[in-house]
């Protein structure tokens, strides 16, 4: 080996194996990820996030019904308080009072009054058309009462 230099710590080659330079990007390694688990992994992601979108979906659906239902009590409210002023204002003391204050004077008809409407027995024949049928009127026999 006279004719070859050494450096240190390195090899030296011999041309004759197949020669000179090694190829480098044969020996870089190289890390094969495996399709099915990438797989899996992208099928864990999509499920994560639709689990996230429909927690959050849910919580706003929540909050919207837990507004709706106060909204529900408070026209709940509402509707009580003006049924209770309507019950009132029909009440016979208060009638009584709006007629005064107004100067109203009014009193149940007599019987020479009223004026009742029967039915008539319907006209059937070639004259009357069964559209032009005269209307029928509700009728109550006995006493009547008023409120």
């Amino acid at each position: 080996m006279a004719g070859t230099r050494q450096r240190k710590g390195k090899r030296a080659s011999s041309r004759g194996r197949g020669g000179g330079r090694r190829n480098r990007k044969k020996n870089e390694v190289k890390v094969v990820f495996p399709s099915p688990l990438a797989a899996i992994l992208v099928a864990a992601a999509c499920l994560s996030l639709a689990y996230l979108w429909f927690c959050g979906r849910c919580d706003a659906l929540g909050k919207e019904m837990t507004r709706l239902e106060r909204r529900l009590e408070e026209v709940q409210g509402r509707v009580l308080n003006e049924e209770f002023k309507w019950t009132n204002m029909r009440a016979p003391g208060n009638m009584e009072n709006l007629l005064a204050r107004h100067r109203l004077v009014m009193r149940l008809p007599g019987e020479q009054e009223v004026i009742r409407v029967r039915a008539s027995a319907p006209l059937v024949g070639p004259s009357v058309p069964s559209s032009e049928t005269p209307a029928q009127y509700a009728q109550r026999a006995g006493a009547f009462m008023h409120d």
